[in-house]
């Protein structure tokens, strides 16, 4: 299955970690330490970008499957920052020049392949 929102929070589970979806908090994610060992070195500009600024957003698109005592485990996840209006920013320069140009810009999508 898929998963695509808000992020609130990682908290540290007694196997790995629990992801805390903004709009769903009554319901937890889990991915092992590896995965988030990997997120941690791969999104290391968006962690930083999403703790230096509070109005900032971090969004998941993520994999999951439901074990066997139906909790949804995370396969594979990729992290974006948005501004808080919903502009993604790769830096704390593009969330300068957006604020400055109130989105009367076009930004160009940069992909990582």
């Amino acid at each position: 299955m898929i998963f695509i929102g808000e992020l609130k929070e990682f908290v540290p589970a007694r196997s790995g970690q629990k992801l805390i979806v903004k709009h769903m908090p009554g319901f937890v994610f889990l991915l092992d330490d590896v995965l988030h060992r990997r997120l941690q070195a791969r999104f290391e500009s968006e962690f930083a970008l999403w703790g230096a600024d509070e109005t900032s957003h971090l969004i998941a698109i993520a994999t999951f499957s439901l074990s066997p005592a139906a909790l949804a485990v995370i396969e594979e996840m990729a992290l974006m920052v948005v501004a808080e209006n919903w502009v993604p920013s790769e830096s704390a320069y593009e969330k300068v020049v957006d604020a400055r140009c109130a989105g009367e810009y076009a930004k160009p999508e940069g992909f990582a392949l």
